[in-house]
């Protein structure tokens, strides 16, 4: 699969939902592929029927720039499944009830995306 950004998502609600449709939007208008993984994509089939069809296996394919849209929950459940493989360069948007380790908040959203996408951002290296 060429180069995408991919997406994880917590599950339902609608503050995801908003954020999600805010950087779908800019992406579209920007001619960026976006993917959204196999597991999130479930909750919110309606709202990317509009805007990409592209999901990604974090099993099979890694995109190249990750958006995390979600609490710490989120985040920790997508480097679970990451298992032993290095890591995307991560974007975290907090949308959950924790988000120590997002930390965009959904009100920067969309010009925080607009940086990532642009590569104006810093790198804080986490480790497990």
């Amino acid at each position: 699969m060429e180069s995408f950004i991919g997406l994880v998502l917590k599950p339902g609600g609608t503050l995801v939902a908003s954020i999600l449709e805010e950087i779908l939007s800019e992406a579209m208008a920007k001619n960026i592929k976006i993917c959204v993984e196999k597991e999130s994509s479930e909750h919110y089939v309606s709202l990317l029927s509009k805007y990409t069809s592209c999901v990604f296996d974090i099993k099979k394919e890694m995109p190249h720039k990750l958006v995390i849209i979600g609490g710490d929950g989120t985040f920790l459940r997508f480097n679970n499944r990451l298992g032993d493989r290095e890591s995307p360069v991560i974007m975290g948007i907090r949308a959950g009830r924790r988000g120590f380790l997002l930390e965009v908040e959904p009100e920067e959203a969309r010009e925080q995306f607009v940086n990532f996408l642009e590569d104006k951002f810093s790198i804080q290296y986490m480790y497990r």
